[in-house]
């Protein structure tokens, strides 16, 4: 877990650099998380011992404790929507409670904004990843027919670069969605926090996302 909050720290600063218009340096994002290394080490331990209570929750009470750290943990996820751009924006503090205030307080602010585009960020790489799991199926199928019908090394040749070609596509539409997500997260932050439009991002865009409270 600090190892994943310290290179997010990274990614992050460097990602906020490029909504700047700024060039992007691997080395400069790893060099502004070492300065950060107190805040992420606090925040990751906070966030453990909470993980920690949660599962603890969950085996000791059953189905009860199922359905309560599943509210838990939806509350928790939300909360902590902003925490690695407030790790990286409010650099003078390394208390992890107030990192979190300061996240869920961000979002309080601007109540629905990133919830709406994240879970249909969410949603539509998901529906994506159903269709390329369904096709999956379906050329396993057509190989199984294939092996049992007509077995000879052409057939093989052929389902397996499909296969393959279907495999390659999910892993880069995976990464693709690793690097959206992020992206959007960081423009949103910087609009509820500045009321700047980062980088190429378009104002009516950004506000078509907002849920006025």
């Amino acid at each position: 877990m600090i190892l994943a909050t310290f290179s997010n720290v990274a990614f992050y600063h460097e990602i906020m650099q490029a909504l700047n218009g700024e060039a992007v340096s691997v080395r400069r994002g790893f060099r502004f998380a070492l300065t950060r290394w107190r805040a992420v080490l606090l925040w990751s331990l906070f966030a453990g011992l909470v993980g920690y209570l949660i599962q603890t929750i969950q085996e000791r009470l059953g189905i009860l404790g199922r359905v309560i750290t599943g509210l838990i943990g939806i509350v928790w996820t939300v909360a902590c929507i902003f925490i690695i751009p407030v790790l990286v924006r409010e650099e003078q503090t390394t208390n992890p409670l107030k990192l979190l205030r300061s996240s869920a307080g961000t979002l309080k602010r601007s109540w629905g904004e990133l919830v709406i585009g994240f879970v249909g960020l969410e949603a539509a790489f998901g529906a994506i990843f159903l269709t390329f799991l369904l096709t999956v199926t379906v050329v396993a199928g057509i190989s199984i027919y294939f092996f049992n019908a007509h077995f000879h090394a052409a057939t093989i040749w052929i389902i397996a670069t499909g296969i393959g070609i279907v495999l390659l596509m999910a892993l880069v539409l995976s990464w693709i969605s690793s690097m959206v997500n992020p992206v959007y997260r960081c423009a949103l932050y910087i609009y509820a926090t500045e009321g700047v439009v980062p980088g190429t991002f378009d104002k009516e865009l950004l506000d078509s996302a907002w849920k006025v409270k």
